[in-house]
C-alpha cells in the first residue's frame, strides 16, 4: 500500500464482566479508535469486534483479523488498550515480532498514544502487557476465592449435573433423573461392574445429561461424585483447561452443601467399599501384561468401532488373549456384541501378509504408481477448488460493494443491510481461510515417490521388524495400514486398508486371499 492511502484495523473487545462496567463499550472503544485513525491519517479498513475472554487467540473476530494481516489487507492494528489483544505479554509480542513487523505493519495503542514500530512505543506495550498479564492472574485468583468461599458456605460451583437442575445458581432434584442416580448406585450396590451397569442404562433408554448413551466413564463419574449425598467439593481440578490431570489436587475440600442429597450414606459406603476392593484387584491384574500390536487399527465386523484388549484365564496358569468391540466394552450388549477376535490369529495373519507383500516388487511398482496417481487427482481437484474460491471471493466482495451503496441509497433498511453483509463476510471468511490454507501447504511442493526408493526401505523391513521394540514395532504397523477388517466369522480376513490406497484393487485382489486353502501372496 502506498503511503498515500494507509489503512487501519480497528480490533474491539469486550468480556462478558465487562460489559458491565463504564468505559468499556463496544460502541465507545470504536467511536474512539475511528477518531483516532483519522488523526493518525489511517483509513479504516474493517472493524473487527469479539465478545469473549482475552487470555487466548481462540476468537472469532480476531481471527479474521490475522486472515485479513496475513493477506496486507491493512497496514496497522489500532486498538484501545494492549490488552484489548491480549492479556497475556507473549502473546502481543509474539504478534508484533512473527507477524507485524517483517509486513511493515504496526501496533496502534489509543489510550496511549503507542506505536509498536518505535524503540519507546514497543517498550511500553511490553510493560502494558505484563501489567494485563498480572491484571488477569488477580481475576483468576479473585474469582477462584469466591468459588472457594461459595463452596466453603455449601453453595453450587458446576455446572449441568444428572439428578439436579441449577435454578438461581442452586441446585434443585430432578425426579425423573433422579431416578438414573439412584439406580446406578443400587446396581453398584449389588456388585455390578461399570460395563454392566451402563449396558442396563443403555437397554432402558436412558441418557446422560447431555443426551448421550452411557459408558463407563460416566458411570465412574457418577459413582465418585460426592455431590449426591449432599456434598461440595472445591479444588480437586485447579486449572484443568491448562494442566489436564495434572491439576488434579488431591488436598481438596468437602463441605456440606444446601441442596438436597439423591444418595443416602450406606449406599455411598457401600458403593466405595466395593470400588476399592475392585481398585486392589485391577493393581493385581495390570501386573500380567502383553502388548496388542493392531490397537487402535482392528475393527468391530458388526459395527466398525475400534477394538480393545481382553482376557480370559487359562484353567491353569496365564490367559488367553483376545480383541473385543471397544463400543460393547464401554457401552454393552445393547450397542455391539463382543465380537471376540483370537490376538495370536489375527497379528500373525497381519505380519505374515505385511512380509510377503514388501518383498515383492511387483506389488511395490503398482502401489507406487497408485499413491502417485491419486495424489496428482487430488492436486488437480485442490487447485481447481483454489481457484474457483478466489473467484467466489471476488464476487461476494463485488456484492458486499453494492450492498453498501443500496444502504446509502437507503434502498435497504439497517436490519436487511446488517443481516446480509453478516452473511456474506461469513462466507468471505471461510473462502480466505481456505484459499490462505492452500497456500501454505502449496508453499511446500510435495515430490512423486520411486519404486526404486520404496523398495529399498522395504528391503530391511523384516530385519528391523523382528530387532524392533513394542512401541517401534507398533509405529512400522500403523505406517503401513490404516485398518483392518475381519469377517462375521472372526476367522478370515476381509480387507486391509493401506494408508492412501483406500480404493486400492492391489490389496484386496492379491494380498487377502479368496479361496480358504491360499494363504499366502502368489
Amino acid at each position: 500500500m502506498t503511503k498515500g492511502n494507509l489503512k487501519a484495523a480497528i480490533y474491539t473487545r469486550v468480556s462478558t464482566e465487562e460489559q458491565k462496567r463504564v468505559g468499556f463499550s463496544l460502541e465507545g472503544q470504536k467511536e474512539d479508535l475511528t477518531a483516532y485513525a483519522a488523526q493518525k491519517g489511517y483509513e479504516v479498513y474493517d472493524y473487527y469486534t469479539d465478545s469473549d475472554s482475552g487470555k487466548d487467540f481462540n476468537r472469532s473476530d480476531i481471527q479474521r483479523l490475522f486472515i485479513d494481516m496475513r493477506n496486507e489487507k491493512f497496514d496497522a492494528i489500532i486498538v484501545w488498550k494492549v490488552d484489548r489483544i491480549s492479556r497475556k505479554n507473549s502473546d502481543v509480542l509474539r504478534l508484533i515480532d512473527e507477524e507485524l513487523k517483517h509486513r511493515g505493519m504496526k501496533l496502534l495503542v489509543s489510550t496511549c498514544d503507542i506505536d509498536s514500530s518505535t524503540s519507546n512505543g514497543y517498550m511500553f506495550i511490553s510493560l502494558l502487557g505484563t501489567f494485563a498479564e498480572y491484571e488477569r492472574s488477580l481475576i483468576i485468583e479473585r474469582v477462584s476465592a469466591g468459588m472457594e468461599k461459595k463452596s466453603k458456605l455449601g453453595q453450587w460451583n458446576g455446572g449441568a449435573l444428572l439428578g439436579y437442575n441449577v435454578i438461581d445458581k442452586k441446585l434443585v432434584v430432578n425426579e425423573e433423573e433422579s431416578l438414573i442416580v439412584k439406580r446406578i448406585f443400587e446396581l453398584r450396590a449389588q456388585g455390578k461392574g461399570y460395563k454392566a451397569i451402563a449396558r442396563d442404562l443403555n437397554s432402558r433408554g436412558y441418557r446422560t445429561k447431555k443426551n448421550s448413551s452411557f459408558g463407563i466413564n460416566a458411570v465412574k463419574t457418577i459413582l465418585e461424585n460426592e455431590t449426591y449425598i449432599g456434598n461440595v467439593r472445591w479444588g480437586r481440578y485447579r486449572n484443568w483447561a491448562a494442566l489436564r490431570r495434572k491439576g488434579k489436587d488431591a488436598d481438596y475440600h468437602v463441605e456440606k452443601g444446601i441442596h438436597e442429597p439423591i444418595i443416602d450414606m450406606d449406599t455411598w459406603e457401600l458403593v466405595q467399599q466395593i470400588a476399592t476392593v475392585n481398585r486392589e484387584a485391577a493393581v493385581n491384574e495390570k501386573n500380567i501384561k502383553t502388548d496388542f500390536l493392531l490397537s487402535g487399527i482392528l475393527k468391530c465386523p458388526e459395527c466398525g468401532s475400534g477394538t480393545v484388549m481382553s482376557k480370559v484365564k487359562k484353567r491353569k496358569d496365564g490367559y488367553y488373549y483376545y480383541y473385543i468391540c471397544q463400543s460393547y466394552h464401554t457401552k454393552g450388549i445393547e450397542v455391539c456384541r463382543p465380537n471376540v477376535i483370537n490376538k495370536d490369529w489375527i497379528e500373525k495373519s497381519i505380519l505374515e501378509i505385511i512380509k510377503e507383500l514388501v518383498a515383492k516388487r511387483t506389488i511395490v511398482d503398482e502401489l507406487v504408481e497408485e499413491v502417485n496417481q491419486n495424489y496428482i487427482e487430488e492436486n488437480e481437484e485442490i487447485v481447481l477448488q483454489y481457484e474457483e474460491n478466489k473467484k467466489r471471493i471476488v464476487e461476494l466482495e463485488k456484492e458486499l460493494n453494492k450492498l453498501d451503496l443500496d444502504y446509502r441509497k437507503g434502498d435497504i433498511t439497517p436490519k436487511s443491510y446488517g443481516r446480509q453483509t453478516k452473511n456474506i463476510e461469513l462466507d468471505i471468511e471461510t473462502l480466505e481461510e481456505q484459499v490462505v490454507e492452500f497456500e501454505r501447504k502449496n508453499a511446500v511442493q510435495k515430490e512423486t515417490i520411486s519404486a526404486e526408493k520404496v523398495s529399498e526401505l522395504l528391503k530391511a523391513f523384516d530385519q528391523v521388524f523382528d530387532q524392533a521394540d513394542m512401541p517401534s514395532k507398533k509405529l512400522l504397523i500403523r505406517s503401513l495400514i490404516k485398518s483392518i477388517e475381519v469377517n462375521l466369522d472372526r476367522k478370515s480376513l476381509k480387507r486391509i486398508v493401506f494408508w492412501n490406497s483406500e480404493d486400492s484393487t492391489i490389496f484386496s485382489e492379491i494380498v487377502l486371499p479368496q479361496e480358504p486353502r491360499r494363504r499366502t501372496v502368489p
